[in-house]
């Protein structure tokens, strides 16, 4: 992908999330307080080998959920994940 195919790509992706997030604000029933509704940001120091480590941890801890059948007692859960070097601040240190 071109970068401006990428940046049209995550756009759709934002797009799609702050949708979802309306939709969720506007049901009757959204109940801030109780719901499990949440959104951060976290930035990390990460070389090549924890980069990789945390992706694979991250695979880890969604996959027994994917294939969750819908029922009576679940809840549908849109969990999104973004990660996006930030060049905007050098290391200070070579550690």
């Amino acid at each position: 992908m071109s970068k401006e195919e990428l940046l049209h790509g995550f756009v759709v992706f934002a797009g799609a999330m702050i949708e979802a997030f309306e939709r969720y604000l506007e049901h009757p029933s959204a109940d801030l307080r109780e719901d499990p509704v949440a959104f951060r940001q976290a930035a990390m120091w990460l070389n090549d080998t924890e980069r990789a480590d945390l992706v694979e941890r991250l695979r880890d801890a969604f996959t027994p959920y994917l294939e969750n059948e819908p029922t009576l007692d679940r809840e549908r859960l849109l969990v999104n994940t973004v990660l996006i070097p930030d060049r905007s601040t050098p290391p200070t240190s070579e550690d």
